[in-house]
């Protein structure tokens, strides 16, 4: 009895070490004030990730940043309050508005959504459609970003992973959605640490369907983050595969192509292509044609996300539902001209296409300041100057007097070494090298065609 009551003893004294080494470890809770002055320090170097984006911020405290020293050009920024906008009526004014404008940046724009603490407002209690669902937030704008500023990040994570299904697929559509740990800022001072939501993401997968993590951590340098944000989400988008509604609408043992023709005897006849093309609509076989080979996974379990379309007619309703354009800049076009009905001053034109403007600027430039040199030298003609520099230019083998390189200083005459250095640089520069790169230039044009690659 003795020696338990030892044992007993000595294991209430390690508990309490243990205990306080517990304590001693156990970081101290970080106040609200102490997490928004975190924010506010290191919110600049976010920011600069979405320069190219209309960003929308919505705080219920006064926030303020750009406190940092590193200079950067953000894009527009509207800073709105969560009281204020939460339940705003109108919908989609702001996004109209900026959306109209014409962007210098040749960029792709995208939206960026900052959410500062939102646990402030019991946000992560409600339905995430509750939160997508809201006046400010158009499903028909692509590139949305939403960046959770929290410092709750598991209840952020929780909330949106939460509702998987028809609720998190139809509303979370192709926005990204990213958080940020608020009470960690200050842990990483030249990197930026980002966790990234893959709505693809299948917790039971079938054999053969590439597997993928629901979060991803990206931690990279301020220049590097907003491109490796975007391979990752092209990485990922490519696993959209997996939730169309042709594996649900299409069996494979119902679409034996083999058997069908087996039993049936095709023959020349419009009427058996007919029938054969009224086993299906025009819809279903464009849904088989491109998702039949996942009809080999059994995705029966799987909550589909996109569907194909049918065709139909374009209407006024489409038009308020349908895709926004971004007005870049304007640019006129004429009508293509046909053969024989464009002006004589397009063969001088092409003559001219090899270099641009400049380049004949410049080259016309030099050709005078030659002559020039060449006239006041030799104390003739200026004519006989301008046939020498066009002779060399063209073709540079003019060159047969050796009176070009004679200066005369009263009855007497020697060669200037400054001549032959100028006539040679020319001859060498001009009547060779960019004699050549203009035929060479004139010929591919001839050649090759010009593709225009639109972006």
């Amino acid at each position: 009895m003795a020696s338990i009551g030892a044992i007993l003893m000595l294991l209430q004294i390690l508990s309490k070490f243990f205990l306080i080494g517990c304590a001693t470890a156990e970081k101290p809770k970080q106040s609200d004030q102490a997490i928004l002055d975190l924010i506010e320090s290191k919110l600049t170097e976010y920011l600069y990730l979405f320069e190219n984006c209309t960003t929308v911020m919505f705080t219920n405290t006064d926030l303020t940043w750009g406190s940092s020293n590193k200079k950067t050009k953000l894009g527009p920024i509207v800073l709105l309050d969560y009281k204020i906008h939460w339940h705003s009526t109108t919908r989609c004014l702001m996004y109209d508005q900026i959306s109209l404008h014409r962007y210098r940046n040749k960029a792709p724009h995208c939206w960026a959504t900052f959410l500062i603490l939102p646990e402030k407002l019991d946000m992560f209690g409600i339905r995430i459609h509750y939160f997508i669902e809201q006046p400010l937030f158009c499903l028909i704008y692509p590139l949305e970003y939403f960046i959770f500023f929290t410092a709750k990040p598991k209840n952020a994570e929780g909330f949106l992973t939460r509702n998987y299904g028809q609720d998190l697929y139809n509303y979370v559509s192709l926005r990204e959605f990213l958080i940020v740990d608020a009470t960690k800022l200050g842990e990483y001072e030249s990197v930026l640490r980002i966790s990234y939501l893959n709505i693809y993401h299948m917790k039971s997968r079938p054999a053969g369907v590439e597997s993928s993590e629901e979060w991803y951590t990206v931690v990279c340098l301020p220049v590097d983050c907003l491109h490796n944000l975007i391979i990752l989400g092209r990485n990922l988008s490519r696993l959209n595969k997996y939730f169309w509604t042709g594996n649900n609408l299409f069996h494979k043992d119902l679409l034996n192509t083999g058997d069908l023709f087996a039993q049936n005897k095709l023959y020349q006849s419009h009427h058996r292509y007919r029938q054969l093309a009224n086993l299906t609509s025009f819809n279903r076989f464009l849904s088989y044609w491109i998702l039949e080979d996942l009809l080999t996974y059994d995705l029966s379990n799987f909550t589909p996300i996109y569907s194909i379309p049918p065709v139909y007619k374009i209407n006024w309703r489409y038009s308020q539902t349908g895709s926004y354009y971004l007005v870049y800049d304007n640019e006129p076009f004429s009508f293509v001209s046909c053969y024989q009905t464009i002006s004589n001053t397009a063969m001088l034109t092409s003559l001219s296409s090899p270099f641009d403007w400049a380049s004949w600027r410049c080259l016309g430039i030099s050709c005078g300041m030659v002559v020039l040199i060449l006239t006041v030298v030799h104390r003739k003609v200026i004519s006989d100057s301008i046939y020498l520099v066009v002779g060399i230019t063209i073709e540079n083998s003019v060159i047969a007097s050796q009176s070009t390189y004679e200066i005369r200083t009263g009855k007497k005459k020697y060669h200037s070494v400054g001549l032959y250095t100028i006539i040679a640089v020319w001859t060498i520069f001009v009547g060779t090298v960019l004699t050549n790169w203009y035929k060479t230039c004139f010929t591919m044009e001839m050649i090759v065609l010009e593709i225009l690659v639109h972006v």
